[in-house]
């Protein structure tokens, strides 16, 4: 019983480290989308404003990139 509770404790701990590449992988993927849409449409403000909200998304990326190492 004490290793079947055990293995679940490691399964559970495994899939919340994958859930959080992946989660680190969309904020990626999303901060690099708003990137190419700022560049590509957008001048002035609006360029600046969404340049911003992607630097800003690439905090929780990376730290979401980190607990998933560790």
């Amino acid at each position: 019983m004490r290793l079947m509770v055990y293995n679940e404790a490691i399964q559970t701990e495994r899939v919340c480290a994958m859930l959080d590449a992946v989660i680190a992988i969309f904020l990626l993927f999303l901060a690099n989308l708003l990137i190419t849409i700022a560049r590509t449409k957008f001048k002035g403000v609006p360029r600046r404003l969404l340049s911003v909200s992607a630097f800003l998304l690439l905090i929780p990326a990376f730290l979401f990139a980190f607990r998933a190492l560790f």
